[in-house]
């Protein structure tokens, strides 16, 4: 995919490759590649702010957009609506109704995804706890339950009567009996920032793991909230999604040329995220979406972002990991890493191990696979 960037003035636009072009979904209206201008759409109920070769943008009440869109559409919908906790989003959004009227208005928006998404299609809707246990309810009744992933986050402020709320819920649902798409990536395992060396002692397992990275677990607390103003894009006091939550859902649920819809798009990390890996998307917000729009028009931010992000998925050490323990001189043992790292660990050391033993051939004990090198064998020395 080859992104050429000219300002929003300009325009930009998202070019596919040839081989991307085949898996574009032909039929879906609201997001045919066309040029990029700004048209009004009336008969919609909402405007149609802002278009790229990819997605399109509009404003206006989900409620009312969504069922002009076509019934099995999206191959991944995304919801991140108001929590009702009585944020100030803005003229257009009550953030504090009661109970009920919240829960209603929750299962209208529901129903219709449910319909917007195509047979082995995955929905994601994040939220609190509270709200989570009765969405999951309506859900059950159409979809699939997949999973219910903790979020972690952590503000410690003192709370008395409870127990600290430390997580957000994250409810994954695909229609049908599996998901078409499911392709989680590895993760790494967790190492000390300062030498390298892991945090846990995986005992005479080393060898068995993965060198692809571990399991992704139904526990995400590698995640960094968006909390300082600085950084941003909506006014002070409102939620903004990492990049890295909504890469992971991308590319765990989804491929290049599907179609991803947000209702509730707010400051567009799904959208920027959508179009950066090369999905078609719809996004609808009903607050002011120029910062949507800003945000696209300096997107190179969250494409580094993103690119930054790569260099942690799908291996069993970061390549920053392997550097430390090189210079620290901690050995990698029976740890298996990718082919492609090799050099990190060798280069430092000018060919010897990390405490200058003869490295010697894989045993019997430690095989080979392709596109992995087991680490370094410690060998007693006894000639000194």
């Amino acid at each position: 995919m080859l992104l050429v960037f000219s300002g929003y003035n300009a325009g930009w636009t998202t070019e596919l490759s040839d081989e991307d072009q085949k898996n574009v979904k032909p039929g879906l209206e609201m997001i045919a590649a066309e040029p990029l201008r700004r048209v009004a759409s009336p008969h919609y109920g909402a405007s149609e702010e802002w278009r790229s070769k990819l997605g399109r943008l509009y404003r206006g009440d989900a409620l009312t957009v969504l069922p002009k869109l076509k019934a099995g559409s999206f191959e991944l919908i995304f919801a991140d609506p108001p929590f009702n906790i009585g944020k100030a989003y803005g003229e257009s959004v009550d953030d504090e109704r009661d109970r009920e009227t919240y829960l209603g208005w929750c299962r209208l928006w529901l129903d219709e995804m449910v319909r917007l998404l195509a047979p082995g299609g995955s929905m994601f809707v994040y939220n609190l706890p509270v709200w989570a246990v009765h969405i999951a309810a309506h859900l059950e009744h159409e979809l699939t339950f997949r999973h219910w992933i903790a979020v972690d986050i952590k503000y410690f402020f003192p709370i008395r009567g409870r127990l600290y709320p430390a997580h957000y819920a994250l409810l994954y649902f695909c229609k049908g009996d599996r998901p078409a798409r499911f392709t989680p990536p590895g993760i790494p395992i967790v190492t000390c920032p300062h030498c390298g060396k892991e945090v846990k002692d995986y005992g005479g397992y080393k060898d068995k793991l993965d060198p692809g990275g571990m399991n992704l677990s139904d526990v995400w607390s590698d995640l960094s909230p968006v909390r300082h103003h600085r950084y941003k894009r909506r006014k002070k006091g409102l939620n903004e999604l990492p990049v890295k939550m909504l890469d992971r859902i991308v590319d765990m649920a989804s491929e290049r040329g599907d179609r991803i819809l947000d209702a509730f798009a707010g400051s567009g990390t799904s959208l920027v995220v959508a179009e950066l890996k090369g999905r078609q998307w719809v996004g609808i917000e009903i607050e002011d979406v120029r910062t949507i729009v800003d945000r696209f028009a300096a997107i190179e931010e969250d494409a580094a972002i993103i690119a930054d992000l790569s260099k942690s998925k799908n291996r069993l050490f970061t390549d920053d990991a392997l550097v430390l323990r090189s210079r620290h001189k901690h050995p990698i043992g029976k740890f298996r890493i990718l082919d492609s790292q090799r050099d990190l660990v060798e280069a430092p050391m000018n060919g010897q191990t990390p405490t200058g033993q003869e490295r010697l051939p894989l045993d019997d004990e430690v095989k080979r696979v392709p596109g992995v090198v087991t680490g370094w064998l410690a060998v007693e020395d006894k000639g000194k």
